[in-house]
């Protein structure tokens, strides 16, 4: 399980799924065959730095000893 702050500030999101869009990074939150609640959590300069931040997430969560894991959404 996974906390991440959105690069605004202004959400704390627990996420199932996250899902790089182009720039951005989405959340998702819920997903239902006729419905998905998802929240765009960062978005980049550029694909490549999307990427980057996805990467390091991953590695957050595979350094991760727990079951919660938290990272918060790199402004740049």
């Amino acid at each position: 399980m996974i906390w991440i702050k959105a690069q605004n500030g202004e959400s704390l999101l627990q996420v199932n799924q996250l899902l790089m869009k182009g720039k951005k990074i989405e959340g998702i939150i819920h997903w239902h065959p006729m419905q998905k609640w998802s929240e765009i959590v960062g978005k980049y300069e550029s694909a490549e730095r999307a990427q980057e931040v996805l990467d390091d997430i991953f590695c957050t969560m595979e350094e991760s000893k727990g079951h919660f894991v938290t990272y918060t959404m790199p402004a740049q």
